[in-house]
């Protein structure tokens, strides 16, 4: 079942009122199909709700359409004009704590809110009127939304920026530079203010000095090493009207210059290196350490510190005190690397190498860190009874250097060997012969070099002892040259040390017995020529005094050997590198051992060796052209693996991945397929696809068209070129349907119909092929054509046209017409005088001699019934009048047009407003495209002109006759009341009134015309109440020349409407003047105070904490809105509000009047604490009682609830811990110097760690 529903329920939606530039959404229901117009500007005008922004009033109609009915209705759309507010000024600037007054104007009312954020905050109302008064704490963006009467409204913006200038400063102290360095400088800092200006007390003048510019260099030349100065700045706004001010303590502190014995120290992997430095302030040392691969490890020691690091580190070492110098010291480790583990397949070559690595920062021999250096134990090597040879034959005046002395084994020095030295007489051993000199030189320098400096100075070597020797075993000999008690030229200082040289490890040591004080000396060793050398720190062309010093130079170490375990399976187990054999699948694990002389090292390598797939393929297969095979893979060993298979070449392969594919190549191919498991091990096997190329089938005849009946012979047509198939076989299909078969080369048939005849050839190899031929018979060459359809409608005619007989000419064709005549032409035309179903026949012979007829069909469907209603009607000028199809008409489409073709509608109704009489035209379809049609004449009748009285002024009680014209017969109304007919009619209003009078002509044609009676009467706005603050309309009555308001105190006004503003309750007397009229009157406006209310300053809430927040009392109503986690949520209604969660909350205060007053406040979470209250820790303190820095006191600590404080001295001891701090810590009878903090904070949960110096 389907109903179909007349429309009563369509509506095209109320009419609608806009403002200006305001969207609207249009709202029609109840029909299928919609169409509005006119269409411009709206989103869609075919959907029931097309949205569009109307710039001026329009009227819209809507059609639409439920099944076959149709209707249409009007929606009129008013727009009111936009209002546009102003405010006295977009941006105002205030201090802190001062308070806002944006205005705005334009406007009937006003709403003022916090403008929204992209983060979800704002959006919270602050005030109504036009002036509201705000104190934000931080700059803040307001709007102000207007509206007037009608409900249109505008929206400005105000922001409110508060000028901050808060400057945190914390003391500060200045270090004193190291000696050669220049004097140090600090920077102060002031930030959060637009201009500064710093001012101190001279130290050393008491002069008052002055400085602008947010930052503040001071040297340690402008302080007093005995007191602190104090620097105050003063920061202003960019205004300059909101000052800051803060202060700050520099203190001038000594800085403990650090040196250590032993800037590089070499060890092997496991040994422990010792660090020794001098200079800080106690003993007491910071060191921080990162090692070449970037591990970071740290702490205190004294004087001494023992490491063993694991590979190359950089150790820092610092004073434990605040100022102070930083030296390196590098602690090289050796060790040996296996490389990482490997991974193979059974069978695969796999070479283990062993790299042995120096701790060394660099292997370049030319630079001076190619050597280590370190401090070693005193210990000078004594000869064995005739083992030492002296060297006699060096003088001031005729040798400076001795004859080639033998070292006795080879040794390395700076990338070069040598196997002979030479001794010169300035204290050093050199293996260039051309190194002569005799004044002493920095090692650091690039002068003289190929020397090893034991004290290089300008010595006498004809007094004291030198002498050398070589002692010990290969590989570990060593070369001993010694300078025992010899003297400075023309000096009583005496000199005595020793230089051993290593076999193998080419280790350097030099052994101080005593360097007298009094004369230039240098300590190290130089390469070749061009070379910075390495010197002794503090021992390089200085003044010095030393005794029973020792100090090694190390090389990289080279291993010397190698041991790798187990050795079963390795190629060389004695050598750096070795190979392994990889038969069996398992996981086998290799220790390498290196040896270099010094020390031996270890490191481990694992090798995993994996089973390897073996692969079993189906067998070769062969196929003929155009065949496919299916090919398969398998592993026959380590089946628990999973394995991945690829085929190649792709080439007639259906995937090339997977354990089986099919194949159908058009040639033969070999066919890899690769196995991959898991572990990348890999079998490869191939198989043969052979390809047989299809036995060649010729047919000597092609497609024909034969009569039915005729002979046809079909033949092989042999091909040399190839060999011929073995068999053949035939095969079609006889007219009845039956399939029939033939085992020849040949064939003759006789088909009674269209046939395809299919013969098969196969080989020896059983491959085939088939050729096909079909042979055509035709039922009858005669054929009819139909012109232009086989359907017509009443009135067309048709012709009809046979082709395809054996003869020519007209006679050929008999055609038989419904009528019984016939008919003896090729050509045949018709026009039916009546609907129904005609049968014309055409009998000719064809050309396969058959006589054939033809038969036609022709259908003629009756014309549809097309009635338009009513058949003529008449309207009045200006109005519409609908035209419908009756339901008696029986077309399937209508269209609407008039005379001339203007095409006016598609519907079955049609609304009309001509503007003079017209004709419409209304053209209907059926289904079979057959028209109908009809027409409807609309005669336009003219309005009358109706005329009447002018407007008149009357007093109260008079009476005024109105009079109308232009119309046959009259209505009066004042608007809603019918009053009387006639052309005159007297009245008495009690109020100022409008009259119509309606006029008909004969036609029945009315229009209408006004008249207004001002009474002249005072009616003025009733007594009201109002807010402080708000605006009130006065209105009195009208019909009076002239209007005067007046209070006490006040300046008269003049008008019928006035906007008063009073500040406290007003009586406003009216005074109204006219001829003979005049009234007087008065309006008492009460003025009802604004609640006062304060939430206070913004503040913190915690996890668990309840904050109450309490709005001012005696307010009439109260209502709470606040932002909590994004949501902007409504909620109590009382004067306090108990809450437990951040966010921004707003109370607005209600008067008796409904008028309210708002306020804000923000509760940040704990994690925002550092954003609201920064903390400033101070790193100093002076405990002198003179009221400035005699506590540590860490500014808005009380701000972050409980707290737990501890402090150590450097050693890490604790001096001080307490729970929930009061910066009340004096040092606490705890001696001058630097401290260490640790501070926990409750809010927030944060830890703070840093250092205080302490000075009294």
């Amino acid at each position: 079942q389907h109903t179909i529903g007349d429309g009563s329920d369509f509506t095209g939606g109320p009419d609608k009122t806009v403002c200006f530039g305001d969207q609207i959404t249009l709202g029609a229901s109840g029909g299928d199909t919609y169409t509005w117009s006119p269409a411009t500007g709206l989103s869609n005008p075919n959907i029931a709700n097309p949205t569009f922004t109307p710039a001026r009033n329009e009227t819209y109609t809507v059609e639409y359409t439920v099944t076959s009915c149709s209707r249409t209705d009007v929606v009129k759309v008013t727009v009111k004009p936009k209002i546009q507010i102003q405010v006295e000024t977009d941006t105002i600037r205030i201090c802190p704590g001062q308070t806002a007054t944006p205005k705005a104007s334009g406007a009937d009312t006003y709403e003022w809110q916090t403008a929204q954020q992209p983060d979800g905050s704002g959006g919270n109302p602050v005030g109504t009127g036009p002036t509201i008064s705000v104190k934000p704490a931080v700059t803040t963006l307001y709007e102000v939304t207007g509206y007037k009467g009608e409900g249109c409204s505008d929206t400005k913006s105000v922001l409110v920026i508060v000028e901050q200038a808060d400057i945190p400063l914390s003391n500060w102290i200045v270090c004193e530079s190291l000696p050669g360095e220049p004097p140090r400088v600090e920077n102060l800092y002031a930030t959060g203010a637009y201009t500064y200006t710093w001012s101190w007390t001279d130290p050393f003048t008491n002069a008052r000095r002055t400085a602008t510019g947010e930052t503040l260099p001071v040297s340690q030349d402008d302080l007093s090493p005995g007191a602190p100065t104090k620097y105050v700045v003063t920061g202003l706004n960019k205004a300059g009207d909101c000052p800051s001010r803060d202060s700050v303590l520099v203190y001038r502190v000594p800085s403990d210059y650090i040196r250590v014995a032993t800037p590089r120290i070499r060890i092997c992997k496991g040994q422990t290196a010792q660090i020794q430095a001098f200079g800080a302030t106690d003993d007491a040392y910071y060191y921080s350490a990162l090692s070449s691969t970037g591990e970071y490890s740290g702490g205190f020691f004294r004087g001494t510190l023992q490491v063993s690091p694991a590979q190359t580190t950089t150790y820092r070492i610092a004073s434990a005190f605040v100022c102070t110098n930083e030296e390196t010291v590098v602690v090289e480790v050796d060790a040996v690397d296996a490389g990482t583990d490997v991974s193979v397949c059974q069978g695969d070559r796999v070479q283990l190498q062993a790299m042995y690595t120096s701790g060394k920062v660099t292997r370049d021999c030319r630079k001076p860190e190619y050597y280590g250096l370190e401090l070693i134990e005193w210990n000078p090597e004594a000869p064995a009874p005739g083992q030492a040879v002296p060297v006699t034959t060096l003088n001031r005046t005729t040798r400076r250097i001795s004859a080639p002395l033998n070292i006795g084994f080879p040794f390395q020095f700076y990338c070069n060997t040598y196997n002979t030295f030479y001794i010169a007489s300035s204290g050093f051993l050199t293996f260039d012969a051309g190194n002569t000199g005799t004044s002493p030189q920095p090692v650091t320098t690039s002068t003289r070099n190929n020397l090893v400096a034991l004290a290089w100075a300008d010595l006498d070597p004809t007094q004291g002892v030198i002498s050398y020797f070589t002692t010990g075993t290969a590989p570990n000999r060593r070369l001993v040259v010694t300078l025992d008690n010899v003297p400075m030229v023309n000096s009583p200082f005496l000199f005595s040390s020793q230089a051993i040289l290593h076999e193998t490890t080419n280790e350097i040591e030099i052994h101080i017995t005593r360097i007298s004080f009094g004369a230039m000396h240098s300590v190290g060793i130089k390469g070749v020529l061009g070379t910075p050398g390495l010197p002794v720190p503090g021992r390089d062309l200085s003044t010095i005094s030393a005794s029973h010093e020792a100090y090694r130079f190390t090389p990289p170490r080279q291993a010397l050997r190698y041991a790798w375990s187990p050795a079963a399976g390795l190629s060389s187990p004695n050598g750096a590198s070795t190979n392994v054999a990889t038969n069996l699948p398992g996981e086998y694990q290799y220790v390498v051992t290196a040896f270099n002389g010094a020390c031996s090292t270890t490191d481990t390598v694992r090798v995993t060796v994996n089973a390897r797939p073996e692969l079993a393929l189906s067998a070769n297969q062969e196929i003929c052209y155009g065949k496919q095979t299916v090919l398969t893979a398998d592993v026959t060993s380590a089946r628990n693996v999973e394995y991945f298979y690829e085929w190649y070449p792709a080439a007639g392969l259906d995937k090339t991945q997977g354990p089986r594919v099919t194949a159908n190549p058009e040639k033969t191919t070999w066919y890899k397929v690769r196995a991959i498991n898991g572990f990348g091990c890999i079998d490869i096997d191939s198989v043969l696809v052979t390809v047989n190329q299809l036995p060649k089938i010729v047919l000597k005849q092609k497609d024909m068209t034969v009569c039915r009946n005729a002979e046809v012979q079909l033949e092989i047509n042999p091909d040399s070129s190839q060999a011929l198939p073995a068999s053949y076989v035939w095969s079609w299909q006889d007219a009845d349907g039956t399939d029939r078969t033939a085992n020849a080369p040949g064939l003759t048939v006789r088909p009674q119909r269209t046939t395809t005849y299919v013969v098969k050839g196969t080989d020896g190899k059983n491959c085939e092929n088939a050729a096909r031929l079909t042979v055509t018979v035709p039922e009858s060459s005669l054929q009819v054509l139909t012109a232009p359809n086989d359907s017509l409608c009443l009135g067309e005619t048709f012709t009809l046209t046979a082709s395809g007989a054996l003869a020519t000419g007209d006679d050929a064709y008999a055609w038989q017409l419904p009528d019984g005549t016939t008919h003896r032409q090729a050509t045949l035309t018709q026009r039916p005088t009546a609907p129904g179903t005609y049968v014309y026949k055409v009998t000719a012979e064809d050309t396969c001699r058959n006589l054939t007829t033809r038969e036609v069909r022709i259908v003629v469907h009756a014309l549809p019934k097309v009635v338009a209603t009513p058949a003529e009607t008449a309207v009045c000028a200006g109005s519409a009048t609908e035209l419908s199809v009756d339901p008696a008409s029986t077309a399937t489409r209508y269209t609407w047009t008039t005379l001339d073709g203007t095409p006016l509608g598609t519907e079955r109704r049609l609304l009309v407003k001509p503007a003079a009489t017209t004709e419409y035209v209304l053209t209907g379809t059926d289904g079979y495209g057959c028209p109908g049609g009809d027409t409807v004449r609309v005669t336009v009748n003219p309005l009358p002109v109706v005329t009447a009285s002018r407007d008149k002024n009357i007093c109260a009680g008079e009476f005024a006759d109105l009079r109308a014209g232009g119309a046959a017969s009259y209505q009066w109304t004042d608007g809603t009341t019918a009053l009387g007919t006639g052309d005159s009619l007297r009245v008495t209003p009690a109020r100022t009134t409008t009259y119509v009078a309606t006029g008909t002509n004969a036609n029945g044609c009315s229009d209408t015309a006004r008249v207004t009676v001002t009474v002249r009467g005072l009616f003025t706005s009733p007594d009201t109440a109002i807010c402080a603050g708000d605006f009130v309309q006065l209105r009195a009555g009208i019909g009076y020349d002239r209007y005067r308001w007046s209070s006490a105190g006040l300046a008269d006004l003049e008008g019928d409407s006035v906007k008063v503003r009073p500040a406290a309750t007003t009586t406003y007397a009216l005074a109204a003047f006219a001829p003979g009229c005049n009234a007087t009157g008065a309006v008492r406006v009460t003025v009802v105070p604004l609640p006062v209310v304060d939430l206070g300053p913004d503040t913190l809430i915690c996890e668990g904490e309840t904050v109450t927040l309490r709005a001012a009392p005696g307010g009439a109503r109260y209502r709470w809105t606040y932002v909590t986690n994004g949501d902007i949520l409504s909620h109590s209604t009382d004067s306090l509000l108990r809450v437990g969660a951040p966010g921004v909350y707003a109370v607005e205060v209600f008067n008796r009047l409904g008028c309210p007053v708002t306020d804000t406040v923000r509760l940040a979470a704990c994690s925002d604490i550092g954003e609201k209250y920064p903390l400033y820790i101070p790193n100093i303190i002076t405990v002198n009682n003179d009221g400035y820095n005699d506590t540590w006191t860490v500014k808005n600590l009380d701000k972050y609830g409980n707290n737990r404080l501890v402090i150590s001295n450097r050693w890490g001891h604790e001096v001080y811990r307490v729970s929930n701090y009061r910066n009340e810590w004096q040092g606490d009878g705890q001696v001058n110097g630097v401290y260490f903090y640790q501070l926990w904070l409750e809010k927030g949960n944060r830890v703070y760690k840093g250092w205080i110096h302490v000075q009294r």
